[in-house]
């Protein structure tokens, strides 16, 4: 799991990164490559829990937990929009992304800390 915490902490760096760049064609070339980094993480992120429920849950219901794990994948894009739009209409798109990096790479922190203090 600590593989998916760090790669938690990498998505909002790279989100906060986003926030940060200049409104230009090379902010929009440096965006587009955050983008595909995004991708990345969200992968390294995916893939450990993936494995943590395979290994941890009985064969039985692993079809059942899969599925509440793909609905509340699929629910909180629709959540994530309601909160991000007003945010990004009032403060600007570049704020958004530099407020979600940084809460984020705080939730990333908190669960490589807590996660080290479990393996104790």
């Amino acid at each position: 799991m600590r593989a998916s915490f760090k790669a938690t902490v990498a998505l909002g760096a790279t989100c906060l990164a986003c926030g940060l760049l200049p409104k230009s064609f090379g902010g929009w070339v440096a965006f587009a490559v955050l983008c595909g980094a995004m991708g990345a993480t969200a992968t390294c992120y995916d893939v450990p829990i993936v494995a943590y429920m395979q290994k941890s849950i009985a064969p039985q219901k692993l079809g059942r937990a899969f599925s509440a794990f793909q609905i509340v994948s699929m629910v909180s894009t629709p959540v994530g929009l309601a909160v991000a739009s007003p945010v990004a209409e009032a403060l600007g798109v570049s704020a958004w992304f530099g407020i979600s990096g940084v809460a984020i790479v705080l939730l990333g922190a908190v669960m490589l800390v807590l996660e080290g203090k479990a393996r104790r």
